[in-house]
């Protein structure tokens, strides 16, 4: 009988040291998966952090771009008004200068009339 005792107590104990090792692996495990959690967290807030100033960044490289395009939109619009002086001004300069040519050529013409005229008078 006393064996017998021997033995529930050392299947006792034995169950007992089987519980509280499993129980110690449990916690264990647990403690690792709030360790695992928190480089998780850990990470999403570096991750979240990279986010919030890759999107200032990107934001901020936006509106560079605009202004960079607003300028060439005012450069484009100035070289279009340069252009369309400059059409204006060839037109005018041709106009002046076929007038000018026409004038030059009724002056020819009527100094020729004029040499004309004297050159008849002289013979008459």
């Amino acid at each position: 009988m006393e064996d017998s005792i021997n033995q529930l107590y050392v299947l006792t104990e034995q169950l007992e040291n089987v519980e509280i090792k499993q129980f110690v692996n449990e916690i264990e495990q647990i403690g690792l998966l709030i360790i695992y959690l928190r480089k998780i967290d850990r990470n999403n807030f570096y991750l979240d952090q990279q986010l919030k100033y890759s999107q200032e960044f990107l934001l901020k490289e936006i509106q560079r771009l605009k202004q960079d395009l607003d300028i060439n939109y005012k450069k484009i619009n100035y070289a279009n008004e340069l252009r369309d002086i400059d059409q204006i001004t060839i037109k005018t300069f041709t106009t002046k200068f076929q007038n000018l040519t026409q004038l030059l050529a009724d002056i020819k013409q009527k100094e020729i009339n004029t040499w004309h005229l004297v050159q008849v008078n002289i013979i008459d």
